[in-house]
Parts: C-alpha cells; structure tokens; sequence
C-alpha cells in the first residue's frame, strides 16, 4: 500500500480511530440511558410512578441514535476497507 502513499500503520490508526470515537459514543449513549433510568427510580429524582410521555419520547429518541451510530460505525468501518482494497487493486506501480 506505500506505493501511493497509504501506509499500514496509517490505516490501522484510522480504523482504531473510527472504532475508539463510536465506542466512545455509544458508551455516553449508555450513561444516557442509566441516568435516566436512575433519575426514575424511587429516591432518583423525578419522583414519579412512571416516565411521562415526553421522556419515553426522549429515551426512544436515544435508542433510535444508538442503533444508527451503530449502524454509522459500520459503514465507515467498511467504507475504510473498500478504500484500501480499491488501492490494492489499482496499484500498479512497481
């Protein structure tokens, strides 16, 4: 892959880089999701017997990013790898 320029260790850096900053993602998605869970508990804070429609909305809302930055991190995942694979291919130089 040297040959125009994409070195190994760079690809592996950007992959390592997409995949840490999607799990970083996910991960505040998660403490989200268990703040609120806490807030709705007995003592939490909102001191409710159920969430009002407007935070289940919000936690819907949550869920719905969740499964679509999980869906991002896989394109860009296979999107690196097309990239690489495309330079592979049409790399003639000797």
């Amino acid at each position: 892959m040297a040959k125009v320029g994409l070195k190994e260790i760079e690809y592996v850096q950007l992959k390592n880089s997409v995949r840490e900053i999607h799990s970083l993602s996910l991960k505040e998605m998660e403490d989200a999701f268990n703040t609120i869970a806490e807030l709705d508990s007995r003592g939490g804070g909102f001191y409710t017997k159920e969430l009002t429609p407007k935070i289940r909305a919000v936690i819907e809302e949550l869920k719905s990013m969740e499964g679509l930055m999980e869906t991002a991190f896989s394109n860009h995942e296979e999107i690196i790898d097309s990239f690489c694979i495309a330079i592979d291919n049409y790399d003639v130089c000797s």
